[in-house]
């Protein structure tokens, strides 16, 4: 997070897209809607949507100065011939409408409506036309007390020339307005080279963080001269709504001499980030309710894990919490799920060698959870790399609300990898976060086929015992550096794809 402080600002202006408007998600379902309407095609909607960004953004900075609507037309059509799709003359309105719709982030209303109450003054600063962005301000409440547009100035971000105009528009010096942005590439640069101040979420991408997980943070309250009380709970689940919620955790303790940023740490947080990212991708999560720990490098009475409220997607490094065994919020913001904490910190208490443990519902391998018998077969040669390293719990308990259940389900691990938990899902203990990564994947995968084979109603062929314990040992003898292979090679797909995870 960066932020510099400043006296009580008169006025807080916003970047629009990707701070308080689900730019990101937009976006995809308009790419989406376009690609449908073509040929046959095997391009990705995150594919067309990197090259169109790649050409806005030239666009926006080539002169002469255009609209908003004529860029991003331009940028669809170049983006197009660059993918050898066809162009159709509703590929724009079908985009800017899209965007014109956009609904805003939760909490954002009611985050904007205290900092009104507060006594700030809020200005949107965009990088678009006047009649798209009319749209995204009519769902915000009427909160919003200006709205200073590219299409205005004449310029777009991070031209000083569209910050010069909006504070020429408002009245203000660079000590009266405060600029926030979840794109700072676009926007604090800009802020910066004019005199100004900026709050924003990341120094990597566009999206990173949303304003509400910026204006919780307890530094930006205190930036803004905010009371105590303002904005504490924006972006957060409220206490004691449902059995979810760990009423128990202590809010965020010192962390005393302890160094939480050493490099070691920070690219842990970066690994697990990708491993939520890369399971949002394929399906494996279920809502806000499952769960990846680690443990902190250097630190084995402390873990990382996610925390509730929110899908893996919206998982970045950032957004990860470090807690110790006992329920307390060492850093980050936020609180972790009452399940995960109870099955997590339990387990890695109880288990060191565990150091990563990811708990999904994903649906092939909870299903297999639901059948009588041994849930995973060797049936096949991806199956086999689990030979032997598996533990099932056979009676489901309810939800792990205390810690008998966590210590019921690290007993059941015991020198095992991979915990089915029938009736429920699995449980994935490795040495690594990669290694835990590894095996997720290929469990998934193990499982879908095992469903498949079972599905065509035929004999079953089972691999020989004597066999299938040769093919485990062959394949483990370079378990370790082929999962590391796997993760680097899906955390370097992410990039190519825009995923903004280590923010």
């Amino acid at each position: 997070m960066t932020l510099h402080a400043t006296p009580r600002p008169k006025w807080l202006t916003f970047d629009c897209y990707g701070t308080l408007i689900q730019w990101d998600e937009g976006l995809q379902a308009a790419v989406r809607n376009i690609l449908a309407m073509k040929p046959r095609h095997d391009v990705d909607p995150a594919r067309l949507i990197a090259v169109y960004d790649r050409h806005e953004h030239a666009l926006e900075q080539t002169p002469p100065h255009r609209t908003f609507r004529e860029v991003a037309g331009a940028g669809l059509r170049l983006a197009m011939e660059e993918l050898n799709l066809p162009s159709a003359p509703g590929d724009t309105e079908l985009l800017t409408g899209r965007i014109s719709a956009m609904p805003p982030f939760g909490e954002v209303v009611d985050t904007l409506r205290q900092l009104k109450e507060s006594g700030y003054r809020l200005c949107i600063v965009s990088n678009t036309d006047d009649d798209i962005i009319a749209g995204n301000v009519a769902q915000l409440s009427g909160h919003i007390d200006r709205v200073i547009t590219a299409q205005q100035a004449g310029a777009y971000k991070p031209d000083r020339r569209l910050f010069d105009y909006a504070h020429e528009q408002l009245g203000v010096t660079k000590d009266d307005v405060v600029h926030i942005c979840a794109s700072p590439h676009l926007d604090h640069a800009a802020a910066r080279d004019i005199g100004g101040s900026g709050a924003s979420g990341s120094t990597a991408a566009r999206g990173a963080r949303c304003f509400p997980t910026i204006a919780r943070t307890r530094r930006f309250r205190r930036s803004m001269k905010c009371r105590p009380s303002l904005l504490r709970s924006a972006g957060e689940p409220r206490d004691n709504i449902m059995a979810h919620t760990l009423s128990s955790v202590s809010s965020v303790q010192s962390a005393g001499n302890r160094r939480l940023d050493s490099d070691e740490i920070v690219q842990a947080r970066i690994e697990l980030a990708a491993c939520f990212q890369l399971a949002a991708q394929l399906g494996f999560e279920e809502g806000i309710c499952n769960h990846f720990s680690a443990v902190v490098p250097g630190h084995d009475d402390l873990f990382f894990v996610n925390p509730y409220g929110y899908a893996f997607s919206e998982v970045t490094a950032s957004r990860i919490l470090i807690c110790d065994f006992d329920g307390n919020v060492i850093e980050g913001d936020g609180k972790p799920e009452a399940t995960a904490f109870y099955i997590h910190a339990r387990l890695h208490r109880l288990m060191p060698r565990v150091k990563a443990a990811f708990h999904t519902h994903m649906p092939n391998a909870t299903a297999l959870c639901l059948l009588e018998g041994p849930p995973l077969l060797w049936l096949g040669q991806t199956a086999l790399k689990f030979y032997g390293r598996t533990a099932v719990v056979e009676d489901y308990n309810g939800l792990a609300l205390d810690e008998s259940e966590g210590d019921r389900i690290a007993a059941a691990l015991g020198d095992a990898d991979i915990l089915f938990l029938k009736n429920h899902g699995v449980m994935v203990a490795g040495a690594s976060i990669a290694e835990a990564w590894d095996d997720l994947y290929y469990l998934e995968r193990a499982a879908e086929v095992q469903l498949k084979a079972m599905s065509a109603n035929r004999p079953l062929k089972p691999v020989p015992a004597d066999i299938a314990q040769r093919a485990y040992e062959q394949m483990r003898l370079g378990d370790k550096e082929s999962a590391r292979a796997h993760l680097d090679s899906a955390m370097r797909e992410l990039r190519r794809r825009g995923v903004a995870f280590e923010a």
